[in-house]
């Protein structure tokens, strides 16, 4: 555990912003992972769980906080500071979100607290309130992904009547940083790569040869059609989206009965300003389990654009978003999902026990290292789950783009 979580930072924490303690003595703390290997790719994530005492008091208190600092060394490191994912999210938290809280009186995301360093970002942890995140392999059923529905219809509505009020801070906040004109040498190779790779593992190992057809047929332009989609230069609808849209980014608190109860997001380093389907889209076949995906999502869109439109119209804006729009989009932002579907989702669901250390995934582009012989990327892109839910989820998104 890093040596500079220490009493001292953790004092300047609990005295250091509006509302906190003043004369604060730490009588115990304890720092451990808040998530476990393969569950993070550009920050080091910390739960720090504190016993301390304030002036004239006697009584001993507790609080947990996850503390989030930049990773250092390896491939995602260098992705990260050439994007400045870590800025953005400090941002988007310290700057971004409280003004989009009092759009509508609604706390989208845990409470920040002020650190001493500005390379480091203590947040609320939620895990002592309730909030949990659910199995990934799961995935979510029905109840709770029309939950995340309503709770990112308002975030994108709020970030609309905000972009009015302070149009430079929402496009700043969401830069494309990831997919853009000046990430080509870095990225395409990969995308390509994954596809190709994708498509040969379905064809050689699985028998899909359909399926690996329909991934090389969009192949050819496909980094330019992602740009366009990234690049936000129609006319349609722009909203802030959270960028990372996926199970593993949200909290989810339930009642007694187990029903949902409230929704949180976490992780704004992607963050980025444009049409609602790129969030809609990566949450749908990243984080919707088998029977949505199946015959569930129409009703999905219809429960996001009823809050949509009624935060918009709560909000004083004047932007609507039709079924027929958000289907149009959704078709001419189809080359996503083949993104999504082979260069993140083997990551993101990776098996279990194919664990990695952040720091030591090498950058496929030095000179002593290539995408072929990449460990990293050759053994989840070869992962058994990936491969089990390879058929069902291509076959569910050619239909679904079919019948809309």
């Amino acid at each position: 555990m890093p040596e500079w979580i220490n009493e001292s930072f953790l004092k300047a924490i609990l005295q250091g912003g509006e509302g906190q303690e003043n004369n604060v003595s730490i009588i115990k703390f304890s720092v451990g992972p808040a998530v476990t290997p393969g569950n993070n790719f550009f920050s080091c994530i910390y739960r720090v769980q504190i016993q301390y005492t304030v002036s004239n008091s006697q009584s001993v208190r507790a609080l947990s906080l996850i503390v989030k600092s930049p990773i250092t060394e390896g491939y995602f490191a260098t992705l990260s500071k050439k994007g400045n994912y870590f800025e953005k999210e400090m941002k988007v938290y310290n700057e971004l979100l409280p003004r989009l809280n009092d759009k509508l009186k609604f706390e989208f995301a845990p409470k920040p607290f002020k650190g001493p360093n500005d390379s480091d970002l203590v947040l609320k942890d939620l895990l002592e309130d309730g909030y949990k995140v659910m199995d990934k392999y799961k995935r979510l059923d029905f109840s709770y992904c029309k939950s995340v529905m309503v709770n990112l219809a308002k975030f994108h509505a709020a970030s609309v009547s905000l972009h009015h009020e302070d149009p430079t801070c929402v496009e700043d906040v969401g830069k494309e940083a990831a997919i853009n004109e000046n990430t080509i040498n870095d990225e395409k190779p990969i995308l390509e790569y994954c596809v190709k790779a994708v498509a040969r593992i379905a064809r050689e190992t699985y028998g899909h040869e359909d399926l690996s057809e329909f991934l090389l047929s969009k192949l050819e332009n496909l980094w330019e059609s992602i740009v366009k989609i990234y690049s936000h230069k129609d006319g349609q609808l722009k909203v802030l989206n959270h960028g990372d849209m996926w199970i593993n980014n949200i909290l989810f608190k339930t009642g007694d009965l187990g029903e949902v109860a409230d929704v949180k997001f976490i992780d704004f380093q992607l963050s980025r300003y444009g049409s609602p389907v790129l969030d809609l889209l990566y949450f749908f076949w990243t984080s919707a389990d088998q029977e949505v995906r199946e015959c569930k999502l129409q009703d999905l869109c219809k429960i996001y654009l009823q809050t949509l439109n009624s935060s918009l119209k709560d909000l004083g804006c004047v932007e609507r978003l039709t079924l027929e729009e958000l289907n149009h989009c959704f078709k001419s932002a189809s080359d996503l999902f083949v993104l999504i579907l082979c260069q993140l989702t083997p990551g993101m669901f990776s098996d279990p026990e194919n664990t990695f250390a952040l720091a030591e995934v090498n950058n496929p582009f030095d000179e002593s290292s290539s995408l072929e012989s990449n460990e990293f990327f050759e053994s989840r892109l070869k992962g058994k789950y990936f491969w089990t839910l390879f058929p069902i989820i291509i076959r569910q998104f050619q239909n679904w783009v079919l019948n809309m």
